[in-house]
């Protein structure tokens, strides 16, 4: 040990120490495991208030996204059996404008009925307080199906019409 290793001997300290070497890099100094689990630990922090923050939001946001996601997956679920029903049971030729004016007269008649009442039905409803969102849903789903089931009656009345007009046209020839 050299006399420049020591430190400066005073007159009431015991004999020199030996000076600590300072590493060149801090960070040497701290233990690899330590050093791991501080940056695993500050990354799960993050991790923990984005997964927080995005459950505070679903939270607010409840009275929407939960009742979008059931009508999406009720959506996605239902598709095939719709387009296999439309696919097995709609007409294959060609259908006289005769036969299709009444129905579809009377489906817009009715239609237009349905969406002037279902306005006035909401400001006169002071019901909706207690879950509020998810009932506006379910009124909504109501009305679709009230319009659903017009524009279905529309193509009964069609469809009626024209069986009756195709015997009438099998006979004539």
């Amino acid at each position: 040990m050299t006399a420049s290793e020591r430190t400066p001997r005073l007159p009431w300290a015991g004999p020199g120490v030996e000076r600590r070497r300072e590493p060149e890099n801090a960070a040497d100094t701290v233990p690899r495991g330590l050093r791991v689990a501080a940056a695993l630990g500050w990354r799960l922090l993050i991790v923990a208030a984005a997964l927080w923050v995005l459950g505070q939001i679903i939270a607010y946001l409840s009275g929407i996204v939960i009742p979008v996601a059931i009508a999406l997956l009720l959506a996605a679920l239902l598709a095939p059996a719709v387009q296999r029903l439309v696919y097995w049971r709609v007409p294959r030729g060609s259908i006289p404008w005769r036969c299709v004016w009444p129905g579809a007269l009377l489906s817009l008649a009715a239609m237009a009925i349905v969406d002037y009442a279902f306005p006035l039905y909401l400001q006169n409803v002071s019901t909706l307080r207690v879950g509020t969102s998810f009932l506006f849903v379910l009124i909504v789903l109501v009305w679709f199906y009230a319009l659903a089931l017009i524009l279905l009656a529309g193509a009964v009345i069609n469809e009626l019409r024209f069986e009756r007009r195709e015997p009438a046209a099998q006979a004539g020839d």
